[in-house]
């Protein structure tokens, strides 16, 4: 990476640049102008400016014969090794760092393991994903008292995003590739870095879910395809690599994370035909450099490498990883969940004969080599984008399934044991199993579906309804839609509870299978589809689209449930203050009762919830932050209830100051 030269990195200041020196204001004014006159104005009294651009620029003051340092903004144009114009602007003074930065702390593996009270490190909290943090001053007695304390505004894209936090700095990753850091306590930005991107990018390409931090970085993953370093301190690009070519579809949905050491890559963008699907990759955390990759749509001559019958590697499509793996850290290893083969239909695919592995399938690799120990697939030969990629929990119970669970292993284990919970796809089952061999336990079903059949409960495997299976241009009426159901948005554990909490749509479609053209980087383009109610949810008009329920974890049943017109599509926190917050495309976010769904407190959004609500404390300061943007919904089904296109913003809420301090 190097700068340009430092003369046209002076020039990118088209407006005039106030300094403050020795409390004095100075200007820098003109600076297009090649006239060293007429760029700075009191040249002879500025003892000290200009010392936080790098070389280049230093460069460039000694050519106008002065001395400076930068007070704001400071602003390093910077062309990366394969080209791209990168832009990171910082918003303090070189010589005095904000108290947060100045005081951050490198990252560890310990703290990724164990993270510090207070701090939100990873994808949903944990390497659990667990959605949960244990802080309890916003607590049932208190939550009434919530108050806004700070907004920023997001730009707007696919608002899918979870921010960090660390030592009172949020580390905040907006869609398209912008990532900045901020006061957590006051809103206060530090730095911003804004990536420019290929113009001709799928849609999905600028969701993006999370990042991570490790040692001094901020780990990015980008929507055409490369991964990249951020300084946490300075927002400087400290290195990036091109892992797929964008051209080809490719593109990061879902962030690394960091585990044993090793950044993990979850490659996404297969809903486009690439050459031979998706994978996960782990990479050094120092260099980028590739250590391994596992592809999830299984090679020739590899495990599973002949269930696509004679399909050649790269017509291979399909099986994006659209979620970061769970981590155990004892074991070591990473459980990946996987998406659908491309095209849908199994009357235009020619593998559809066979299951298709390692696509719709629960995969554990070996973190260190991204070597199998095991994989199991959930539904073979999908036909109706019925995604398996969602996050699975990683928990420690007792596997007691109740009377009324639909599938149950007559062999189950004695006492607590550790297992893989949640529910993993769009067709709403909630799934427990043997974490160590990834032997089904139980399964039950949530709301209306009629694309599972039935569960071989020996391989885990799920039987599809062969009567909605119809040829191309024939209308079947499926349950649930593509959209879910569930969807991307995450689901929380509260494990002092032994509670699961996931939030879904009760919706069907009207599906028609349509003839496909397979080009590469082209969208597969499978399938027309229609949104349509789901069965005995209430009077026309006023059907119950939104559901919010709790599962006991040990037994799976029902805990309670909190139905509602609008539709859920933002994910859900649970704290250790017995609150699950939650909320709608009506711009609603409420704060629920974890033991009874009793809505305790309530506010309004600019638009509606999505991205990642988190939850973390500054100074003894417990603050929720909830994302609102545009994103999925079911306006044809709602068109009483808008969906405010514009006004994405991060909404931050604390208590008042007396309420904490009694605390």
């Amino acid at each position: 990476m190097t700068f340009r030269n430092g003369y046209d990195a002076l020039r990118r200041f088209e407006d005039p640049v106030l300094f403050l020196i020795d409390d004095q204001p100075y200007q820098l004014a003109n600076l297009n102008s090649h006239d060293p006159q007429m760029v700075v104005k009191n040249t002879t009294t500025l003892a000290q400016v200009f010392s936080s651009f790098e070389k280049g620029c230093k460069s460039a003051i000694a050519m106008l014969g002065i001395s400076v340092v930068l007070a704001l903004p400071a602003f390093a144009d910077t062309v990366s090794d394969t080209g791209q114009q990168l832009k990171t602007q910082r918003y303090f003074a070189a010589n005095s760092l904000p108290t947060p930065l100045a005081n951050f702390r490198s990252v560890t593996d310990e703290m990724l393991i164990d993270p510090p009270e207070g701090s939100w490190l990873t994808y949903r909290a944990d390497y659990d994903l667990s959605g949960y943090v244990a802080l309890d001053q916003i607590n049932r007695d208190t939550v009434g008292q919530l108050q806004l304390a700070w907004s920023w505004a997001l730009n707007g894209r696919r608002t899918e995003v979870q921010p960090l936090v660390h030592d009172g700095i949020m580390y905040l990753n907006q869609s398209a590739d912008t990532i900045q850091a901020l006061d957590a306590a006051t809103g206060d930005l530090f730095w911003s870095y804004e990536r420019e991107l290929p113009d001709d990018l799928f849609v999905l390409s600028y969701a993006n879910r999370n990042i991570a931090i490790y040692e001094n970085k901020i780990l990015v993953g980008t929507s055409d395809a490369h991964l990249l370093a951020l300084d946490a301190v300075s927002g400087e690009i400290l290195w990036e690599v091109e892992v797929a070519d964008h051209e080809k579809g490719y593109a990061y949905t879902a962030g690394p994370i960091v585990a044993d050491g090793l950044v993990i890559a979850p490659m996404s963008g297969c809903a486009l035909y690439n050459p031979g699907g998706c994978w996960v990759s782990a990479h050094d955390p120092d260099t980028g450099e590739e250590v391994w990759r596992f592809y999830t749509n299984a090679r020739p001559g590899t495990p599973g490498g002949d269930t696509w019958g004679d399909v050649p590697a790269d017509s291979r499509h399909g099986g994006s990883v659209w979620m970061p793996p769970a981590y155990d850290v004892q074991t070591k290893t990473l459980y990946v969940g996987t998406a659908v083969p491309v095209p849908w239909g199994r009357a235009q695919r020619d593998s559809s004969v066979e299951d298709e592995l390692h696509t719709n399938s629960t995969v554990a690799l070996d973190v260190a080599t991204g070597a199998i120990k095991w994989a199991v697939q959930h539904i073979p030969a999908d036909n109706f984008d019925m995604d398996t990629a969602f996050e699975r929990h990683l928990l420690t119970t007792n596997v007691t399934p109740g009377e009324d669970i639909r599938w149950k292993s007559p062999d189950l284990p004695e006492g607590e044991a550790d297992v893989i919970f949640g529910m993993f796809g769009k067709s709403g089952i909630i799934r427990t199993m043997d974490r160590e061999t990834g032997r089904l336990l139980w399964a039950r079903e949530t709301y209306a579906q009629n694309v599972v059949e039935d569960i071989d409960m020996e391989t885990g495997k799920a039987r599809l309804n062969e009567d909605i299976i119809l040829p191309v241009g024939e209308t079947a009426h499926v349950c649930p839609s593509l959209y879910g159901g569930r969807n991307w948005p995450g689901a929380s554990v509260d494990p002092e509870r032994n509670l699961f909490f996931i939030a879904y749509n009760n919706t069907c479609m009207d599906y028609t299978l349509k003839e496909v053209n397979i080009e590469t980087g082209a969208y597969h383009g499978s399938a027309d589809f229609s949104f349509t109610h789901a069965p005995d949810r209430g009077p026309e008009g006023e059907q119950e689209i939104g559901t919010l329920l709790a599962v006991d974890v040990a037994t799976g049943e029902t805990r309670w449930r909190h139905d509602q017109r609008s539709p859920l599509y933002g994910s859900l926190l649970a704290t250790g203050g017995g609150i699950v917050f939650g909320g709608g495309v009506d711009r609603v976010f409420n704060a629920h009762d974890a033991d009874t769904g009793e809505v305790l407190w309530t506010t309004r959004l600019p638009t509606s919830a999505q991205g990642y609500p988190v939850s973390y404390s500054v100074d003894g300061v417990q603050y929720i932050a909830v994302p609102a943007g545009y994103g999925l919904a079911f306006s044809e089904l709602t068109p009483e209830i808008p969906q405010p296109n514009n006004g994405a913003s991060l909404m931050v809420f604390r208590l008042p100051d007396e309420t904490v301090a009694a605390d």
